[in-house]
């Protein structure tokens, strides 16, 4: 799905199907016009699908660090869960 021009639209129709996979394996979208609000759909879809191993989102337009700040307090939030108190 790679150099398809997939906008946030197209994200939030691949993130339904990222959800509801149970066979995706390798999931390339690069070289599109994903921006930070279709990036935040598919980070949310990747985390309830348990096939994934392979993900390529590089040149996309992520833009600002809003988006890897969400994904890392929710990583830092699992950690202090998890840790012993």
């Amino acid at each position: 799905m790679s150099k398809n021009r997939v906008s946030d639209a197209g994200a939030k129709v691949i993130s339904t199907f990222i959800e509801k996979s149970e066979l995706l394996e390798t999931l390339q979208l690069h070289w599109n016009k994903i921006r930070s609000k279709g990036a935040m759909r598919i980070a949310k879809a990747i985390k309830t699908n348990q096939t994934i191993q392979i993900l390529d989102l590089s040149f996309n337009s992520f833009g600002s660090g809003a988006v890897r700040k969400a994904l890392i307090s929710d990583d830092l939030k699992k950690e202090e869960e998890v840790a012993p108190g």
